[in-house]
């Protein structure tokens, strides 16, 4: 008797960017990325969700990150198929430092990968700083009414 191993998908974050700056509170900022299968097949769970990360020591999975947004995916990838997304969303208020802006496929862990889950990440080249921004402060004429 022979047992053939089932294919399974390895989904793989490659191409992320980011703007190097943002300024606002809450800023607004768009991410891209691109997500391949370089699997056997295209596995048994057709839906999963992207998730954009900051982190703080550039070590994505560990308590410093700060999940920024999630973003579902509804369909199976085959093998060499990939797709690409641009989304753009509001950063947490109050968000300021510098980080390294993280994108990792199946988030949750709902797809079988057969142990390759160190591409489900990638980082944006460089750091992003957030600043908040400063408001726009005008002085009355002050009178000095003393004699």
């Amino acid at each position: 008797i022979q047992i053939a191993e089932a294919p399974f998908a390895d989904l793989a974050v490659s191409d992320v960017t980011a703007p190097a700056l943002t300024v606002g509170d809450p800023a607004q900022v768009t991410v891209g990325w691109k997500v391949t299968n370089l699997g056997t097949g295209a596995g048994l769970t057709p839906s999963w969700a992207d998730a954009v990360i900051a982190s703080t020591d550039a070590i994505v999975g560990n308590a410093d990150d700060v999940v920024l947004a999630t973003f579902p995916h509804d369909g199976a990838l085959g093998v060499g198929q990939s797709y690409t997304e641009n989304r753009t969303f509001l950063l947490p208020p109050a968000l300021q430092g510098r980080f390294t802006l993280f994108v990792r496929t199946d988030a949750t862990g709902l797809v079988f990968e057969h142990g390759s889950e160190a591409n489900n990440a990638a980082a944006a080249p460089g750091v992003v700083a957030g600043h908040r921004a400063v408001g726009d402060i005008e002085c009355p004429t002050v009178e000095n009414t003393a004699a």
